[in-house]
């Protein structure tokens, strides 16, 4: 008995069987024998210049028989793409769907035949398989390897048949070589076998088999097993710009690269809030802010803050814009559950007075605070910075010289733990600089679920003796991107 087990490195299978089209979405699974047998030519002639071919064809040609396998569970899966058509119009594409086999990566498919290899052969065809490094198509990684005759394994769950129903059992057609079959046929490619007009493979031949009930669920069932992600204090969204519009039947979107004004970032931001509590589903103190009886947590601002950023990146389109909107909690605060609920955000709805507005994002990144230093001025590290929005001052400033402007801005950094600062200046013509734009403060929306605060927005310039790091969110609203400040260089 020779036994061959072949196990998937990233838990998928990529493979179309071959009497249907990748767009039917119609995974090949058990892996046919042809196949098998074809990467094991491929290898030979592409990696085995050392070893003796007479040998080698021999003992690939033994594998024709159709064999039995033992298929660990596995689900049937797909992704969807839009692959550009290279038209002048960037938005005319076409879907092809990725089907895939997902099985835990640690369960072997253990292929069996009943036959006896010779010592030589049995030598070449196990480095053959060593040097087989994906079956299927070319994300399919996998390791294989001949097993000891020594090592017990399953029984056999799917194997061939007279192609007759059954109970307990799936019919399923497996392509495999014919008896006999020649080198030559399994070293035919798909476009040679398609320019000389063949509907099957000569050399082939289907054979019937009986899968056990239940082995190929539908639906991804998470059968590759989860990895855990450690707490995060950052999470990253772009914005790709306003959906214009949206086909129905087949998802495809049509985004218009036009991102919203940074003066409407409370807007965004205030969304995104509700979208991360949506999909959360059960309540968050850390992206809520409030404890589980809905009072507000008084936690020295540890809980979410979410705010924006402007990164033109060379393009004057997106100047002055928001193209980047994110979610901070100090001290690592975004765990796994909170991580998965900011992931499934894709748009964002908004009404920019009765006009409404559908934004969308994609997540792209998370870590700490750290790893977005050099990429965004507001999680940067500076001894000065300016706004990037204004300060909503806290409280009105009194005619006898109470609570200025200055001395509130200064009170909000001690109260969020910050050094204090050499100097804080208000800037002149109360506008704040953003990508090279100046944008006076009355211009920034302040307004949020209903409520616009009167107190007075003002843009400020902060020195400290010592760099500090960012992000800085002072005032009403700090939460939500005003009152924020970026790193000056």
């Amino acid at each position: 008995m020779l036994r061959v087990a072949i196990r998937f490195l990233a838990g998928r299978f990529h493979a179309t069987p071959w009497d249907h089209h990748v767009n039917e979405g119609v995974p090949e699974w058990p892996p046919s024998p042809w196949r098998l047998q074809r990467a094991l030519i491929s290898v030979l002639r592409q990696r085995g210049a050392e070893i003796d071919v007479a040998q080698a064809e021999r003992a690939i040609l033994a594998l024709s028989q159709p064999p039995s396998f033992h298929l660990p569970p596995a689900s049937a899966a797909h992704t969807r793409h839009y692959l550009s058509l290279n038209q002048l119009e960037r938005t005319k594409t076409t879907l092809t769907l990725d089907t895939f086999v997902t099985v835990d990566r640690s369960a072997p498919v253990i292929v069996s035949w009943d036959l006896e290899l010779e010592p030589g052969s049995l030598e070449v065809l196990s480095l053959l398989l060593s040097r087989v490094t994906y079956l299927g198509r070319a994300e399919s990684w996998c390791e294989a390897c001949v097993l000891p005759g020594h090592e017990e394994t399953p029984e056999p769950n799917c194997v061939p048949s007279d192609g007759t129903a059954a109970v307990g059992v799936e019919t399923v057609r497996t392509l495999c070589a014919a008896s006999p079959a020649g080198i030559e046929d399994l070293e035919r490619t798909t476009t040679e076998l398609q320019d000389e007009g063949w509907s099957e493979p000569p050399g082939s031949r289907w054979v019937f088999y009986r899968r056990k009930a239940g082995l190929l669920g539908s639906g991804f069932r998470n059968a590759v097993p989860r990895l855990s992600r450690p707490p995060v204090s950052v999470a990253e969204f772009t914005v790709a710009g306003l959906l214009q519009s949206e086909d129905e039947g087949t998802g495809r979107q049509e985004v218009s690269p036009v991102c919203p004004r940074v003066t409407k970032a409370i807007l965004l931001t205030s969304r995104l809030r509700d979208a991360a509590l949506s999909r959360h589903e059960v309540p968050s103190s850390v992206l809520s802010g409030r404890g589980a009886d809905g009072t507000p947590l008084t936690s020295q601002h540890r809980h979410a803050h979410y705010l924006f950023d402007s990164r033109a990146d060379g393009d004057s389109r997106r100047q002055g814009k928001v193209t980047h909107l994110y979610v901070w909690v100090p001290d690592s605060g975004l765990g796994e559950k909170e991580q998965e609920a900011l992931e499934r955000i894709r748009r964002l709805i908004y009404f920019d007075g009765a006009e409404r507005h559908q934004l969308r994002v994609v997540p792209s990144g998370f870590g700490d605070v750290e790893d977005f230093r050099a990429v965004s001025r507001i999680f940067g590290e500076s001894r000065v910075w300016e706004s990037v929005s204004p300060v909503v001052l806290p409280r009105h400033p009194k005619r006898n010289g109470r609570d200025r402007a200055e001395d509130q801005v200064r009170r909000e950094l001690a109260f969020r733990g910050f050094p204090k600062p050499v100097r804080v200046d208000v800037l002149d013509d109360r506008k704040v600089a953003c990508e090279g734009l100046e944008i006076p403060c009355a211009e920034f929306e302040t307004r949020r679920k209903g409520t616009r605060p009167q107190t007075g927005k003002v843009g400020f310039r902060i020195e400290f003796a010592e760099p500090a790091r960012g992000p800085i969110s002072l005032g009403l609203g700090g939460h939500f991107g005003l009152g924020l400040f970026g790193a000056v260089s």
